[in-house]
């Protein structure tokens, strides 16, 4: 018979894809933060320190955040593609919305992007994740590099307008004529 106590462990790889889990949260709403660190405990039921056993430091746990947030990218993009390949970019786009339409992923991203300009390994790594998510989006589409600048352009728009509440449901182009239109008004 197992005990309640062996039935409830956790490994730490489990416990390190809570952590990240929770961490896009925290990070997001509290920045790269000793509180959003403390929030991650909290939010799994460890201590803090465990976190920092786990990760070795605040900026490891950033790099798994970014990593964790490519792979979901990347996996949005090549679903897309499966899904509507006579429309890839579109399928990509409207997946990419989706996977952004909580705010917490774009906060995160906003937070992480932040700390990179003081934070050199966090600003290499996330260079490199920008780099590997253009290879994908130029092998799924077959684009070259002004269609990839433009089509992530539009993305790197929904990343920005999506914490700030604009309606990005059918696309951060209407999204951006509807604020054109609204700025005229103020």
């Amino acid at each position: 018979m197992t005990s309640e106590r062996t039935a409830s462990r956790v490994s730490a790889g489990e416990r390190r894809a809570q952590a990240v889990a929770a961490a896009f949260q925290a990070f997001g709403e509290l920045g790269i933060t000793t509180a959003a660190v403390q929030a991650i405990a909290d939010a799994i039921g460890v201590s803090q320190p465990y976190i920092f056993r786990l990760f070795g430091s605040r900026q490891r746990l950033v790099l798994a955040c970014i990593d964790e947030l490519e792979e979901r990218i990347r996996r949005v993009f090549e679903l897309s593609a499966v899904a509507a390949p006579d429309d890839t970019w579109a399928a990509m786009g409207a997946g990419f919305r989706a996977l952004l339409a909580d705010g917490v992923l774009a906060g995160f991203w906003l937070r992480a992007s932040a700390a990179a300009r003081s934070d050199p390994v966090i600003a290499e790594r996330s260079r490199a994740f920008y780099a590997r998510l253009l290879a994908v989006g130029e092998l799924l589409t077959g684009a070259g590099t002004k269609e990839l600048a433009v089509a992530f352009g539009r993305g790197a728009s929904v990343v920005l307008l999506q914490p700030l509440g604009v309606d990005l449901s059918r696309g951060s182009l209407p999204a951006i004529q509807h604020l054109v239109t609204e700025g005229r008004r103020l």
